[in-house]
């Protein structure tokens, strides 16, 4: 599987603006394949992604490329009322080194109306600044780096319930999700420490996100 995509952006903010242009490629193969029987499946594979990142603020200009292979695996365990699915991904970023993704979902069904999801992990990405905080421009002040921008790097694990019944002869169903976030590291955009400029830097202290619906 393989797919490029190309997006370009023109901004203006006032005299000041911000042009971006990301090309992408991405491929993947993916060899699958069971254990004895359908109850055991396994996956195997290799992937790239390949970005090139152009972008101009006022006068300033600045030119990204990252490439990214890498390696998985996965185990996929299906048995009645319980599955379970066990990942494991290596990659290598050409500038920030090798890092390991590992994932696992767990999913048990009480009946075919009383459903218990589980899942949890590890994630990383390359945080793009003004891109990702675009509205920060729509300002006066002056973008300030104070150190070099580290990977964003998170855990986060959560589960979910679900009861599917009937109500007024109709069906129904209630969910009840909760979902945690731990940043080891983050990108912090800081808009309020300086009346003067924005400070980007990263992560110094904890960063967490706690959803309950």
């Amino acid at each position: 599987m393989f797919s490029f995509t190309r997006h370009k952006q023109d901004a203006f903010f006032g005299l000041k603006n911000y042009d971006a242009e990301q090309k992408s490629f991405y491929a993947n193969l993916i060899y699958q394949n069971i254990i004895g029987s359908k109850e055991h499946l396994y996956k195997l594979g290799t992937s790239v992604q390949a970005d090139k990142l152009s972008e101009k603020y006022f006068s300033a200009s600045t030119d990204t490329t990252e490439i990214v292979p890498g390696a998985f695996a996965e185990y996929t365990f299906n048995h009645k009322q319980f599955s379970s699915v066990a990942a494991v991904r290596v990659d290598y970023h050409n500038g920030y080194g090798m890092f390991v993704v590992p994932r696992l979902h767990l999913k048990y069904n009480f009946t075919d109306d009383l459903i218990l999801r589980a899942s949890g992990g590890r994630s990383f990405r390359r945080a793009h600044p003004l891109a990702d905080n675009i509205s920060l421009l729509a300002n006066s002040r002056n973008i300030v780096f104070t150190e070099n921008i580290e990977p964003e790097i998170a855990w986060n694990y959560g589960a979910n319930f679900t009861a599917i019944f009937h109500l007024f002869g109709r069906e129904a169903t209630f969910n009840l999700d909760y979902y945690r976030t731990w940043f080891v590291n983050q990108l912090v955009a800081d808009s309020y420490s300086d009346s003067l400029n924005i400070l980007f830097y990263n992560l110094d202290g904890e960063s967490f996100s706690n959803v309950l619906q």
